[in-house]
């Protein structure tokens, strides 16, 4: 949804009605992280809280640059004049979904190993 709106801020440079949009994407996408960092901290199942045991310390510079990326371009975007700037907020933005989804596969904790496929294929 924040790209999305990012990308109608650019199309319509700078509406109004975008730069809102571009705004409420960004406070859902901050408070679904926060439910979803809420939901690993609070868990009982071992390897969701490990997820955020990796989360909360290995990865911890990554899960503030993920958050930060966002937060500097949605300052970027809200206070652009020139053409380019809501393209640079864009690119900022993109950059920090892209470090949530390379979090969100660094920290998965898998419930099983594939022991028995890998044995079954050596024989």
């Amino acid at each position: 949804a924040i790209l999305g709106a990012c990308c109608a801020d650019i199309l319509t440079h700078g509406a109004i009605e975008a730069r809102c949009a571009v705004l409420c994407s960004f406070i859902i996408a901050i408070a679904t992280t926060g439910l979803k960092l809420t939901r690993l901290l609070v868990s009982r199942v071992q390897e969701i809280h490990t997820s955020w045991q990796l989360l909360s310390t290995i990865f911890l510079n990554h899960l503030l640059i993920r958050c930060l990326l966002p937060l500097v371009g949605l300052g970027l975007c809200l206070l652009a004049n020139s053409a380019w700037i809501p393209v640079a907020a864009a690119a900022l933005i993109l950059a920090g979904e892209l470090t949530g989804r390379y979090l969100f596969f660094v920290t998965v904790v898998p419930t099983n190993m594939a022991s028995d496929y890998l044995l079954q294929e050596a024989a």
